[in-house]
């Protein structure tokens, strides 16, 4: 018998309630198995085939551009260092985890495997940060990384961190401070030190980053970043159909602004949801699955936790503070890391999926 709208909204916001306090009666889904096995294999095999992965990419990225010739100092001084490797530097420094004064040494030893063509030292790494131009490359890694899931990769969710800027600090930590409704309502934490903060998107089938954003103003919250971070995700992967994501995304404009991309939404609500639409037909159509069949509509949505995942494994291989001190190299630092973990990722998913296709970094869908 189909529910009245009282009984509809009745019925929604005790589901929400029920979610939100975490007695809500779930019916526990099979596990899956592990393949310890092929885990170990990547493992065993990470630092040789991330550093020749750094080198292909890197080198796939310059192939398809040409770099203009640097003018001619009117001082004279030594030619500029090539930006291929430069940006292999930042990227083994990341994947490490190094200072920039050990990075020069770094650069020296994987020389031949990263194929760096002349030596530099620390202050080039320190100045590279600033560069434009880096920052440029890393979002065309980001889309190389994602050359070989294109066409296969249809689910994304998204979430936001900080990643610290003193050893002292702690987001997880933060986040719990805060009160429910500013959580729910998606403000990020403050405290007496900057945070960097990152919202990204992650696919569900393969986990890799498809859309990055990182700032440094905390006026700034996770939601406003959205539009950015969407249209990231749709230009790397246009068959993008299904979108999950948790209470800070709970907003008419961000469930229309998917519709109108063709993207359906999985977004919990806050305990005081209505149906109405107020201008977004799109709304009540993407919660009356929560009110209609709430287990399968939860059972989708959590597959959000993917992106939470995303960033526990990214914080776990690196969980140094952000280095830099001025505003946009933080920025550059956090981005690096994105960068760095989808072509991590592609490593463990040529041993996991068995396909070596994912280290040559071309399309599976072909």
């Amino acid at each position: 018998m189909p529910l009245g709208p009282q009984s509809a909204r009745h019925r929604l916001q005790e589901v929400v309630s029920q979610v939100r306090a975490k007695t809500f009666p779930y019916v526990r889904r099979p596990r899956r198995p592990i393949p310890w096995r092929l885990y170990t294999r990547a493992q065993t095999r990470e630092l040789p085939e991330m550093l020749a992965l750094i080198r292909t990419a890197v080198d796939l990225y310059t192939s398809g551009r040409s770099e203009p010739s640097p003018e001619p100092r009117p001082r004279g001084g030594r030619p500029a260092i090539p930006l291929p490797d430069r940006l292999k530097a930042l990227l083994a420094q990341s994947y490490l985890g190094l200072p920039n004064r050990p990075t020069e040494g770094e650069v020296e030893a994987f020389r031949a495997v990263l194929g760096v063509g002349c030596l530099f030292g620390y202050k080039t790494v320190e100045r590279s940060y600033g560069d434009p131009a880096i920052e440029r490359a890393l979002y065309a890694l980001l889309e190389i990384a994602n050359r070989p899931v294109q066409g296969l990769e249809t689910g994304f969710t998204a979430d936001g961190t900080g990643a610290p800027v003193t050893v002292g600090q702690h987001y997880r930590s933060a986040r719990a401070r805060q009160e429910e409704k500013e959580r729910e309502a998606g403000l990020l934490p403050q405290g007496e030190r900057p945070w960097v903060y990152n919202v990204g998107t992650v696919g569900l089938r393969y986990g890799l980053i498809a859309g990055w954003v990182s700032w440094t103003d905390r006026r700034v919250g996770e939601v406003s970043e959205f539009p950015e971070l969407a249209r990231q995700t749709k230009e790397l992967h246009p068959e993008w159909s299904r979108f999950y994501g948790d209470g800070s995304y709970s907003a008419r404009w961000v469930v229309g602004l998917l519709d109108r991309m063709g993207v359906q939404a999985w977004i919990l609500p806050r305990r005081n949801v209505t149906l109405k639409s107020l201008g977004e037909p799109a709304w009540p159509r993407s919660l009356l699955g929560l009110v209609r069949d709430p287990q399968g509509w939860l059972a989708e949505y959590h597959q959000r936790s993917r992106s939470e995942a995303t960033w526990w494994s990214l914080e776990a291989r690196n969980p140094g503070k952000i280095r830099k001190r001025i505003a946009s190299r933080r920025e550059t630092e956090a981005l690096l890391r994105a960068v760095v973990r989808n072509l991590r990722r592609l490593c463990y998913l040529r041993w996991l999926e068995r396909d070596p296709r994912f280290t040559t970094l071309t399309s599976l869908a072909n």
